[in-house]
């Protein structure tokens, strides 16, 4: 257990440091902007905490990279750039999470329409596809042959070099690390949550890479040093919060979460059950704006699950328990190991989120009868 007991106490450390150089830096230059109508909190804090979980992320692998190339070893692909020796995934881990960090950020102090957000994305999902990260195929939960996803190849010629771009799996790599980019993004709207359920999800695939089936121990210590890192955030993000992670924070989880999905072998049922309640709300978000002819993307609104509880008279700490709750259950689901298991795990995810839409719903109707009754 020590390849992950100190890696992730030491990036808890120095994220708890970061974060609260990032929080005295945002205050002493008046950082912290002017209140949204779908925000909960009733002043102004600052959103750029991301910043310090991506420096800790990006500080720590590099520094365990260096002490030692075979702590990443296990992603098989070594390579060397300015005469320094670094494996060729971690590399565009590293890279992708940079160019992400910096966009993002820039949107958090400037702010960036919705489709150049989109191209960073984008631009950090190819960086990842040109390391070599992806899927070549999915597993049948049913039990029958594998989903091939590399029959389609397109080569392309670069400085002597020739690559092939896998379309259908290239494409479902790239389709994927936006999609949860934003599912984090979207689960951001109240005190610890964002930072719960990611906490939760790289717990899970921290556990399940070290597991006699998987053991896949560069994962595992990749995981933990982004769990270390969160966690150090939430310090200072638990309600009530001092400091927000921002797009900063939100697309960096989303990426690094998904990004670890793939090197683990293409579990994209895995990432689906322990990232099941961001992504069943925001689901739950796209088909009510939808519904309402607004656009999905772009509109904001007071539809989450969480404004949802809020609005039925659960406090902030009641909504991030059950929430963060319900998805460390599910992080620690992620060990089944059946195919069809992790089907009918998301299902029962599934279930549950319309159970619990439905007694929001119920209690809010409640709430307001005996608000108006008084």
């Amino acid at each position: 257990m020590n390849i992950v007991f100190w890696p992730g106490v030491i990036s808890f450390l120095v994220s708890i440091v970061l974060t609260w150089v990032v929080l005295k830096v945002a205050l002493k230059y008046q950082l912290a902007f002017p209140l949204r109508p779908r925000d909960v909190h009733s002043k102004k804090i600052p959103r750029i905490g991301g910043l310090a979980i991506f420096i800790t992320f990006f500080v720590v692998s590099l520094g365990y990279q260096f002490a030692n190339a075979n702590n990443f070893s296990g992603f098989g692909f070594p390579f060397a750039v300015f005469g320094l020796s670094i494996d060729k995934r971690l590399l565009a881990v590293l890279v992708g999470a940079l160019v992400l960090a910096i966009a993002m950020l820039y949107d958090d102090l400037k702010g960036m329409k919705a489709y150049q957000k989109l191209g960073f994305q984008i631009l950090a999902a190819l960086i990842v596809v040109a390391g070599g990260i992806g899927i070549r195929y999915i597993n049948n939960p049913f039990g029958g042959p594998l989903i091939q996803l590399d029959q389609w190849q397109i080569p392309i010629a670069l400085g002597g070099v020739t690559y092939h771009f896998v379309v259908l799996a290239d494409l479902l790599t790239i389709v994927w690390l936006v999609f949860l980019m934003n599912v984090l993004n979207f689960i951001d709207g109240i005190d610890g949550l964002a930072g719960t359920v990611s906490g939760a999800a790289l717990l899970g695939v921290t556990l399940l890479s070290l597991t006699a089936v998987v053991n896949q121990p560069s994962t595992a210590l990749l995981s933990v040093i982004a769990l270390g890192s969160v966690c150090g955030f939430l310090v200072w993000n638990l309600p009530p919060a001092r400091i927000f992670m921002g797009d900063t924070g939100s697309m960096f989880l989303g990426f690094i979460i998904g990004v670890l999905g793939f090197i683990s072998g293409g579990k994209l049922a895995t990432t689906a059950i322990v990232l099941a309640v961001p992504i069943l709300d925001a689901v739950l978000v796209i088909l009510v704006r939808i519904y309402k002819h607004q656009n999905p993307f772009t509109h904001a609104d007071n539809s989450h699950l969480h404004h949802r509880f809020l609005q039925a008279g659960f406090n902030v700490w009641q909504t991030l328990l059950i929430l963060g709750g319900l998805s460390i259950l599910f992080g620690l689901a992620a060990f089944q190991n059946s195919g069809l298991g992790k089907v009918i795990l998301f299902v029962v995810a599934v279930v549950i989120m319309i159970v619990l839409v439905a007694m929001a719903e119920m209690m809010k109707r409640r709430h307001r009868t005996v608000n108006s009754e008084q």
